[in-house]
């Protein structure tokens, strides 16, 4: 399984021309970076041809849209590209462009943007639902996995559970399928289980010292910055 980022602007694209007299996917291609084990982050600016091409190598991409809208980015018509054959999953991108990795949160933006983007013209958008099973079985699939994504015997437990409880909530859950996509919420995710196991509950992480770990990363994190000052 191979990744990269990959067309996220169009300053990439006009830096690998000007430096390598070629287009992002075209550098991919020559190092045989294209293909069912491989997907892109972002994916904002391959031409038509070139989403031909990842559709018929059965690629997939994962849709950023919170940084797609830090950048003023096009928005992708995502119904389009999987008439092309492209598995579209969701990604947070993360903190090194100050974006959270909220999937739930990223659910709800990419569902949102593709609504909106009907004033763009465009007669087709994916439902909340479907934005769901992008952020799922779509991102399985990007992983190469089937054995998670989906709550189905003989598959990991893997699942995550929200209190509805809260005044908020009320008329929220009209349609439990559209209910992340549309509202969104994630601060009551009060139970995360992997492979049945519980990690998560009342708000920490179990078995996991959870401050050890911000500590770590941050320390990456800037160790890596400074690389690039």
């Amino acid at each position: 399984m191979s990744n990269s980022h990959l067309a996220e602007a169009q300053e990439e694209i006009d830096f690998m021309l000007a430096k390598y007299g070629k287009r992002s996917l075209a550098w991919a291609m020559e190092l045989e970076l294209l293909g069912s084990d491989v997907w892109f982050a972002h994916g904002n600016y391959f031409t038509d041809e070139e989403y031909e091409i990842i559709g018929k190598s059965v690629g997939s991409i994962a849709y950023c849209p919170i940084p797609q809208m830090m950048l003023g980015s096009r928005v992708l018509d995502l119904s389009e590209l999987e008439l092309k054959g492209i598995n579209i999953g969701l990604g947070t991108d993360g903190y090194g462009v100050q974006d959270s990795s909220n999937l739930i949160e990223v659910l709800r933006m990419a569902y949102l943007l593709q609504c909106n983007s009907r004033g763009l013209g465009r007669t087709l958008a994916p439902t909340a639902y479907d934005c769901l099973k992008k952020a799922t079985v779509n991102g399985a699939k990007i992983l190469g996995r089937d054995d998670i994504g989906s709550l189905v015997v003989n598959k990991a437990a893997d699942m995550f559970l929200i209190d509805v409880s809260p005044i908020e909530m009320v008329g929220a859950l009209e349609d439990p399928s559209a209910f992340l996509a549309k509202a969104g919420y994630h601060n009551h995710v009060y139970m995360t289980f992997i492979n049945g196991v519980v990690v998560y509950r009342d708000g920490k992480l179990q078995n996991i010292n959870e401050d050890n770990i911000a500590q770590d990363a941050n320390q990456v994190y800037q160790k890596n910055i400074k690389k690039y000052e």
